[in-house]
């Protein structure tokens, strides 16, 4: 099926924010009154409630563009470019500079344009138009000439429909992955409690500072040159709260490794931990193969015979941790921790033997959670596949 390829800006009006002399800074923000959104505020396709920032009434109104409205979408330009939110609710509000409101005339129905939003032609799009490096960016005049194939608004409907059931199964396995997380740590908390807030309970257990028992290697501070194809670099977009996600996938030269890899290397079982953005998530390296560990991650390393890496990798995620990590860390716009700080914050530890049963306790759900990780990625490799055929017109 043959379908009229359109460009965006004859489909939709666009409207930046007011970048003038009446933009709001953060001084001008106040407790309560009209919704003030940025890129950080948009989650999940819509906009994110929690955290959100305001301006009075009269600040408002004196701005001159950049008020959305209900069955605006809101579209990011700089920084995490393509992420979006769909207005579908009686709101206004103003945007940050960061931010453009896309306004779909009546040719485009809301629920189609939000699956292009999201679909890979739409990633492709970005790719050909985006600028910068350090901070990519989209002009709006770029993102005008965006191009989406214009079935009939009855076929749109239909596309959309199917999307968005393909979507919920998706969207529904990885909440079973989500409620899998949670086993080990409530494993955990069943065996040990927490080590740093209940030390009563620990009274024969070890206690010392973290570089005592765990030896670290920092890259933090060396960007690696990146190759299209080599070896597989990981950096703290790949870390999430007990695993490891390969998208996005980056590399470096293989014959580069030696060379650049001269603090150390990272092998299977030790722990990754992200020292900012976002701060404190950690998982273990389950693989054998060669990796390069980029800026932003710590490579623990503990003296196993002293600390098992599960039993360390859990005691990171538990509450008594990271309310010390968080009275240690600096920073207001980007929560950081220095490894220096980090190193000494202590680590308290039961008899090895305990550790290891409770880590092959463990292991039995990461089983689980492994088969449901392939599951959710053959899910998402089909889920690509229908949208690609979507937008060419073959559903």
């Amino acid at each position: 099926m043959s379908w009229q390829t359109v460009s965006l800006e004859e489909l939709c009006s666009f409207e930046n924010g007011d970048r003038g002399k009446n933009y709001p800074g953060k001084s001008s923000h106040v407790e309560f009154g009209v919704p003030f959104v940025s890129a950080g505020d948009l989650a999940g396709g819509r906009i994110n409630d929690s955290g959100l920032s305001f301006i009075s009434d009269d600040h408002y109104n004196r701005l001159s563009n950049g008020k959305f409205q209900k069955g605006d979408f809101l579209f990011c330009l700089r920084g995490t470019l393509g992420k979006s939110a769909y207005v579908d609710r009686e709101i206004h509000g103003a945007i940050a500079s960061s931010l453009i409101i896309i306004r779909p005339g009546e040719e485009l129905h809301p629920n189609y344009f939000r699956a292009y939003l999201n679909s890979d032609q739409c990633v492709r799009q970005i790719d050909l138009f985006r600028n910068g490096a350090a901070q990519p960016n989209l002009s709006a005049a770029s993102l005008k000439k965006f191009e989406i194939p214009l079935p009939s608004l009855d076929e749109q409907k239909r596309i959309a429909a199917i999307l968005d059931q393909a979507d919920a199964l998706r969207r529904m396995r990885q909440r079973a992955i989500d409620r899998l997380n949670t086993l080990g740590q409530a494993i955990f908390y069943e065996m040990f409690g927490d080590p740093m807030d209940d030390p009563k309970q620990h009274l024969n257990w070890r206690a010392e500072p973290l570089d005592e028992s765990v030896h670290f290697i920092d890259y933090r501070g060396k960007t690696p040159p990146k190759t299209e194809a080599g070896i597989p670099l990981i950096t703290a977009k790949n870390v999430k709260m007990g695993f490891i996600r390969r998208d996005p996938q980056e590399y470096i030269d293989a014959s580069a490794y030696d060379t650049w890899m001269n603090r150390g290397f990272p092998k299977k079982g030790d722990i990754l931990f992200t020292t900012e953005a976002p701060l404190g998530n950690v998982a273990e390296l389950n693989t054998d193969e060669k990796l390069v560990v980029g800026q932003r991650l710590l490579t623990l390393q503990p003296a196993q015979a002293k600390i098992d890496p599960i039993y360390l990798m859990y005691f990171l995620m538990s509450q008594g941790f990271r309310r010390l990590m968080f009275e240690n860390s600096t920073g207001s716009t980007v929560v950081g921790i220095k490894s220096k700080l980090l190193k000494k914050i202590p680590i308290a530890y039961p008899e090895i033997d305990d550790q290891v049963r409770f880590r092959d306790r463990v292991k039995q759900v990461g089983r689980l959670q492994n088969f449901a990780e392939d599951s959710v990625a053959n899910t998402d490799a089909l889920f690509s596949s229908l949208q690609q055929r979507a937008f060419r017109g073959e559903l």
